[in-house]
């Protein structure tokens, strides 16, 4: 881009200068968002320890994925207790989140961690469609979520 005459382009997404450039800025400030919000989600109670998530996410699964391993199966149940080609399930708390964010009467029947981790993620959401709103971005708004609709009026 720089060598088509195009500095400030080039210099948006990748300054001469040293610094950040266009993705870095997006990442850095989405990080900013996710990593608290997965610390969250990893304290609520039901989410489970560090050893926990790696043998249900990890070794159980790869086990089970195994080529081969069809045999094996009756020991991969009796002894660690795996069902065969089970998938990972999200604890009940993510549940209960997404379903108050889907659906906002439901936010009060949620533990109070549970409505900490709710209240972080619906305060940035707002922050969000409060900056697109300002920057004249059409937004309209559903019973079930919000959501950006092309050509929608607000």
């Amino acid at each position: 881009m720089r060598k088509a005459g195009m500095k400030f382009l080039a210099n948006f997404f990748e300054p001469t200068k040293g610094g950040g450039g266009h993705f870095e800025r997006v990442s850095s400030n989405m990080g900013k968002f996710i990593m608290p919000l997965q610390r969250k989600m990893r304290e609520l109670p039901d989410a489970g320890n560090f050893l926990q998530r790696w043998l249900n996410d990890g070794v159980i699964q790869m086990f089970d994925a195994t080529p081969g391993s069809q045999a094996a199966r009756g020991f991969s149940a009796a002894i660690m207790g795996a069902k065969p080609n089970r998938r990972s399930n999200q604890p009940m708390s993510h549940a209960r989140i997404y379903r108050a964010l889907t659906n906002e009467p439901s936010a009060g029947n949620m533990r109070i961690k549970e409505r900490e981790t709710y209240d972080f993620i619906r305060s940035y959401l707002d922050q969000a469609v409060t900056k697109l709103r300002g920057r004249a971005f059409r937004w309209a708004t559903s019973r079930k979520t919000t959501s950006p609709k092309s050509g929608a009026r607000t």
